[in-house]
């Protein structure tokens, strides 16, 4: 930033000597001396305006500003009137001439010219900022309350209203709304960290502090938890705390310091002495819950959501998020109803699209296809993009049996996602189930484009090529997945299958051959093996595999298969089962 302002100061001072009669370069070079800090040089420029032009407001009120920066009080009261006699209903003008009445101590005569900026502009932030320093020095602390209040709200990034605020709100107790001008503070400036050191160092400047008391420690506590420098927020509000151990606005900062770290341990043990002091207090019960959540102690949780509930039966956010650890410990009927609570008290809840999201996944996971597709058509109202919604809704539809829906789930999830290969696959799956065989074909084409080696795209592809009875096709797409995994038994015994149906009786004996050794208790594979040793008339061989596999059958209690090798065996003249 000031790199950008150095070249602005050269293009100003060219713009100059170029026509040095300009008054509004002069004033924009000044403008650029004051935001390098040279005071000195920003007032010359000024004189020089008001030398060329001595009914040019806005250069008196600018130089106005510098002589009230430089304490010069009286010469910056003469540059205010001087502009209101040229505007007499500039509020900058009236504003600033209020704050060198404060400067002062003359408070009414301030109050008076800041009240009448404000009539002339209701949205100058910094009138109200002024005003609300006026009525803290009258003892008027609810008053100056309302005006940073809405300074804060017409200029979020008004750090010093910021500071003010919080300081006030400390002074009054009002730990809950301190922390909650933390928070906006937070949000308002997200570019608080080390990656932008000029911006920290001047809210370090605004917040500058020789810290001797519990307060003053726990309100620069709350300055580095805004910076997110959280070990030194942990440091103050540890100092705030050795002065003053019930101090529970301290308790909260460092637990919100110490959550950011992700020590939820640590959290949880400042909301237990916290909740000594205050058995009722609502932020601790809620937030103690979120780190209980957070160590996956969900029954912890729900306990502390409990009781934050009794304490504020209304608060949407905890019914939502007791809903979503009832959906962790299985208890899926209160997890329905916590997170309908949450909908109905709030239908636009700051979570609403994981609260159908979850009611739908739970809904589906319950059976209720038809009530999961009512939630997960709400999630995608919400969130068009949600690639985890539509694949939920295309299971529910396929439990619906709605195959072409599911389809249309899955075109929509590629359209989002090109490149996820399940999806290509499960929507091969789905053509292939309406049978349109060649659509599953591309798709599972599609997905093998994506990535070469994913294993499943060929034994799915395999599949289709059976029910087309393209034999060397299935071989084909055996012999890419045996590539990938050269230890699948199960792959073996496919391809075997395939080389069975073409009566390449060799190549078929050799594939469930291996399938046995690399699973000695696969009784298909045997099974199998021994039907290409009967057709090949090799009967001793046959009736060995076939007793291997009855026995491994009737092991497994599958009856089915038992007795039907059980009938093969009679037909091959074996009166009796070996007892293997």
């Amino acid at each position: 930033m000031l790199g950008n302002a150095s070249h602005a100061l050269l293009d100003f001072e060219q713009a100059i000597t170029l026509e040095p009669k300009q008054t509004q370069a002069y004033k924009n070079r000044g403008n650029i001396h004051l935001q390098l800090g040279n005071q000195q040089s920003a007032l010359e420029d000024y004189d020089r305006v008001i030398e060329l032009d001595c009914k040019d407001a806005e250069a008196y009120r600018y130089r106005g500003n510098v002589r009230l920066l430089l304490k010069d009080f009286q010469g910056a009261l003469e540059d205010f009137e001087r502009t209101l006699e040229l505007e007499p209903d500039n509020p900058e003008a009236h504003n600033n001439r209020g704050v060198v009445y404060l400067n002062q101590g003359k408070y009414q005569q301030a109050l008076i010219e800041i009240e009448r900026a404000i009539s002339l502009n209701s949205n100058f932030s910094q009138a109200y900022h002024n005003r609300s320093k006026i009525k803290a020095l009258q003892k008027i602390p609810r008053e100056a309350l309302v005006d940073l209040e809405q300074a804060i709200k017409l200029e979020p990034t008004n750090i010093e209203a910021y500071k003010d605020i919080i300081q006030l709100r400390l002074s009054l107790g009002d730990s809950e709304e301190a922390i909650k001008h933390v928070y906006q503070l937070i949000q308002a400036n997200a570019n608080f960290g080390s990656e932008n050191p000029e911006e920290k160092e001047k809210i370090k400047q605004v917040f500058q502090l020789n810290p001797k008391t519990s307060q003053e420690h726990l309100t620069r506590g709350c300055l580095f938890l805004a910076f997110r420098d959280f070990a030194k927020a942990i440091e103050y509000c540890n100092k705030a705390l050795k002065l003053n151990s019930n101090q529970i606005a301290a308790y909260h900062i460092r637990a919100l310091a110490n959550a950011s770290l992700k020590d939820y341990q640590a959290v949880v043990a400042d909301y237990s002495e916290l909740l000594k002091i205050n058995p009722n207090d609502f932020s601790a019960y809620k937030l103690r819950g979120e780190a209980y959540y957070f160590l996956k102690d969900y029954q912890g949780a729900i306990q502390d959501w409990n009781q934050a509930l009794v304490l504020n039966p209304n608060e949407t956010e905890i019914y939502a998020n007791r809903g979503f650890s009832y959906l962790k410990v299985k208890d899926f009927l209160k997890g329905i109803e916590d997170l309908t609570r949450a909908i109905k008290l709030c239908p636009n809840h700051p979570q609403i699209y994981q609260i159908y999201l979850y009611l739908g996944s739970t809904r589906l996971a319950l059976g209720q296809a038809k009530e999961a597709i009512e939630d997960l058509e709400r999630a995608i109202e919400v969130n068009p993009n949600s690639i985890e919604a539509y694949n939920s809704r295309c299971a529910a539809y396929c439990v619906m049996g709605d195959f072409f829906k599911a389809i249309s789930d899955l075109d929509k999830v590629i359209k989002l996602n090109p490149k996820l290969i399940e999806s290509y696959c499960n929507r091969g799956y789905l053509y292939a189930q309406i049978g349109n065989l060649p659509k599953a074909l591309e798709n599972y084409e599609l997905a093998i484009n994506v990535n070469p080696n994913h294993l499943d795209a060929y034994l799915k592809k395999a599949l289709v090529h059976i029910d087309l009875k393209d034999y060397h096709k299935v071989i084909e797409d055996y012999n890419q997945a045996i590539q990938l995994k050269p230890n699948d038994a199960e792959i073996y015994y496919g391809r075997g299958w395939a080389y069975l149906q073409l009566e390449k009786y060799q190549k078929a004996l050799e594939d469930y051959s291996k399938a046995v050794e690399l699973n000695p208790k696969y009784a298909d594979a045997y099974s199998a093996r021994g039907y290409v040793y009967e057709i090949s008339k090799d009967k001793l061989k046959a009736v060995k595999d076939y007793e291997i596999s009855a026995h491994l059958y009737n092991k497994a209690g599958n009856e089915p298969q038992y007795n039907q090798i059980l009938n093969k065996l009679k037909q091959l003249n074996i009166s009796e089962l070996k007892d293997n």
